[in-house]
């Protein structure tokens, strides 16, 4: 299975375990999740987004670890 950075456009080979590991991780988070061919392939495109080495790849996973680190800070403070 091939995911593409939406950054660069750049094609990364993704294994389906990755990709379903992914979604049922998402679909522990909700109710009425249905794994469709189009979440299949957004998954795999997240997945080669996260491993993706181009400027835009490498600020959002910087965006995310920090928007996580907030999180972890408020739940400390506010529990």
């Amino acid at each position: 299975m091939v995911g593409y950075c939406k950054y660069c456009q750049q094609g990364r080979t993704v294994t389906e375990d990755e990709v379903y590991d992914l979604l049922h991780e998402m679909a522990a988070e909700c109710d009425d999740f249905e794994i469709t061919e189009e979440r299949i392939q957004n998954a795999a495109n997240y997945i080669a987004m996260m491993e993706c080495r181009c400027d835009g790849a490498e600020r959002e996973r910087f965006m995310k670890m920090a928007r996580e680190n907030a999180l972890e800070n408020i739940n400390a403070i506010f529990g």
